[in-house]
């Protein structure tokens, strides 16, 4: 039985380092540059945008709470 053998997931928090520069998906690659010294490929991808029209349009615009990060 593997049961008591896996160790407990980890939270998303646990994870992710937020003194790590994150530049909007949204900027520009100057703009990126500008502001973190960070290279960024722009124009996103046809899918990488798919995705995110899919995920703005489930969590943000037909979502019974929204979450907005402001």
């Amino acid at each position: 039985m593997i049961s008591g053998n896996k160790l407990p997931w980890r939270t998303a928090a646990e994870c992710i380092d937020c003194s790590l520069p994150c530049p909007s998906i949204f900027a520009s690659s100057a703009e990126i540059w500008a502001e973190h010294q960070l290279r960024a490929v722009r124009p996103l991808a046809d899918a990488t945008m798919a995705r995110v029209a899919r995920g703005m349009k489930r969590y943000v615009l037909e979502a019974e709470r929204p979450f907005m990060s402001i």
